[in-house]
């Protein structure tokens, strides 16, 4: 989780940096420029790589460089337009941060739309044996019935598969903690053995004994935050893998269920109507077991992983509205975070679409099944949603490519952001002309608030005007 934020932060504070490489300004804008250096110390302190570096001093730091240039950004002036392409950095930086949010929210939608499907199975099984039970003809039902257990062989073995590597993770998950605890109590022993010392020695000795007792103590804290975050996230796993093994146990009793069916079918047929009244009351209850699952997991998605994506999305478009007053001094460095955030955004959507594609999978499954409900109508609303969103990132990779393209870079670099827009573009479902070659437009141009050179901030208007 914090690799990426790492690297986000690093490619943001790069392009921080060229924003202000080129910019000269008078002594007015020395408050800009102090402001600017702020917010670029704040920003270094998330591209360090440190591992153990958690999301709250993450967004702390975030915070501290949108605050250090919202004052100075949009000026006009050269650091003005630094103080906007930080504004939009930290703004980036904010969005990495809940795009982990959004990631978690999908991968957990994704872990329960699983036990949906878990449970699907259980009422195609159940409810098959409410109509055999129904059926006289034994022959038939013997058949059907042999299928239904090699069915639930199958879930048996494919639940078994999920447990045994969701086990792994779980072992995994411990044997983390149990190191990170193991090295936060080395570091603390450490650190007493040092304190011991300090009163049998002189004032000087005492306080390098004191920067060792610190050093320590700040590696044992450290361990001991992330032996908390891993833990976290083993509480986030231990759930589903009761439910999976639960389910396990269900899958082995029906296939028990099954056999002593076609055992007991001559005497079944016998109390045939007792019989199917039972089945159809268990066929029943997994119903509404599987209705009640699939409510669970559109309110998850509709109160946890919608409003995870919807601060992504916002943090992005802070970021892209910031920029738009970026159209003089540091237009390379705006049109490169321009280019930044319009990825981020395209990514974004992009893991929203994939979302709803499985959603929408889910319920082509049940409606495949027979399942009685609206699945029709769920399954259409969710393939909409994710066309919607895949057209919505192809649209933002070529804003990102236009962007890119506009930074008027030369020479050697100009070829890499070149052949780079040529992926965006690619990404973005478009293939250039073999014979394309690319004008370079002018910064200043009055039409990069326009719709035609500027879509990379327009069409973040119309996402604002349809949400």
């Amino acid at each position: 989780m914090h690799s990426t934020r790492t690297i986000a932060s690093a490619s943001l504070l790069a392009l921080l940096s060229v924003s202000a490489l080129p910019l000269t300004g008078c002594s007015g804008e020395s408050d800009a420029q102090k402001a600017v250096e702020d917010a670029e110390l704040s920003l270094r302190k998330v591209s360090i790589g440190d591992p153990t570096l958690s999301p709250s001093i993450s967004e702390s730091a975030y915070r501290e460089a949108e605050q250090a240039v919202t004052d100075y950004a949009g000026a006009g002036k050269p650091f003005g337009e630094a103080a906007s392409v930080s504004l939009a950095i930290a703004k980036l930086g904010q969005s990495a941060l809940a795009g982990q949010d959004a990631s978690d929210a999908e991968t957990e939608s994704l872990h329960k739309s699983r036990i949906v499907r878990a449970r699907l199975s259980e009422w195609i099984t159940m409810n098959a044996i409410a109509k055999a039970s129904m059926n006289f003809d034994v022959s038939a039902d013997s058949d059907q019935l042999r299928e239904l257990i090699a069915l639930r062989r199958q879930d048996v073995t494919q639940f078994e598969d999920m447990l045994s590597t969701i086990q792994t993770e779980i072992d995994g998950y411990e044997a983390q903690i149990a190191d990170l605890e193991s090295k936060a109590s080395e570091e603390r022993n450490e650190s007493a053995r040092y304190e011991l010392r300090m009163p049998n020695v002189s004032a000087q000795e005492a306080a390098q004994l004191a920067e060792r007792v610190r050093e320590h103590t700040l590696r044992a804290d450290a361990y001991e935050l992330e032996s908390i975050r891993v833990q976290g996230k083993l509480e986030r796993v231990l759930p589903e893998s009761r439910e999976i093994a639960n389910q396990v146990e269900k899958a082995k009793g029906q296939i028990k269920l099954l056999n002593e069916s076609l055992e007991e079918i001559a005497q079944r047929v016998k109390n045939a109507e007792q019989d199917a009244r039972d089945a159809r009351q268990r066929a029943d209850s997994a119903q509404q077991a599987l209705v009640s699952l699939i409510d669970e997991l559109e309110s998850f998605r509709a109160d946890t992983a919608a409003p995870a994506h919807a601060r992504v999305e916002r943090s992005i478009r802070d970021a892209l509205s910031a920029l738009r007053d970026v159209k003089e001094n540091a237009t390379t460095a705006g049109y490169l975070a321009t280019s930044t955030a319009q990825q981020h955004l395209a990514r974004a959507l992009e893991r929203q679409a994939r979302g709803e594609a499985d959603m929408a999978l889910l319920f082509e499954s049940i409606l495949a099944a027979n399942v009685p409900g609206p699945w029709a109508d769920r399954m259409n609303d969710h393939s909409a949603a994710r066309d919607d969103f895949e057209q919505r990132a192809q649209q933002a990779f070529l804003d990102a490519a236009n962007a890119m393209r506009r930074a008027r870079a030369r020479g050697e670099n100009g070829d890499r952001l070149e052949a780079a827009a040529i992926r965006l573009e690619a990404l973005g479902g478009q293939t250039p002309e073999p014979e394309e070659t690319f004008e370079e437009e002018s910064y200043d141009d009055e039409s990069y608030d326009n719709a035609e050179d500027g879509s990379d901030v327009e069409m973040i208007d119309d996402e604002e005007s349809d949400g």
